[in-house]
């Protein structure tokens, strides 16, 4: 099962990465894999918005990470230029 959550978490910004992570977990819980087929057009208007909104997560945590490192590196020059 803890696999099964690893799964899940890595294919998320991956588009359709869930068909896969569906199967695996379909697999480990020993339910028949077919039912992917009748979740498949569900499926696929919410992993356009799931992987949408999780790589627009990572922008914003990579902006921002960004931001702290510029301002530190601002902050650092200034320190040692002071005279």
């Amino acid at each position: 099962m803890f696999l099964g959550v690893l799964m899940i978490l890595g294919s998320s910004g991956i588009p359709r990465g869930i068909f896969v992570a569906t199967t695996i977990l379909l697999k480990i819980l020993g339910l028949p894999i077919e039912v992917i087929g009748l979740l498949a057009g569900s499926f696929r208007m919410m992993d356009m918005g799931i992987t949408t909104i999780n790589i627009l997560g990572s922008v914003v945590v990579a902006a921002i990470i960004g931001n702290k490192e510029i301002s530190k590196k601002e902050e650092s020059t200034s320190n040692s230029v002071s005279i």
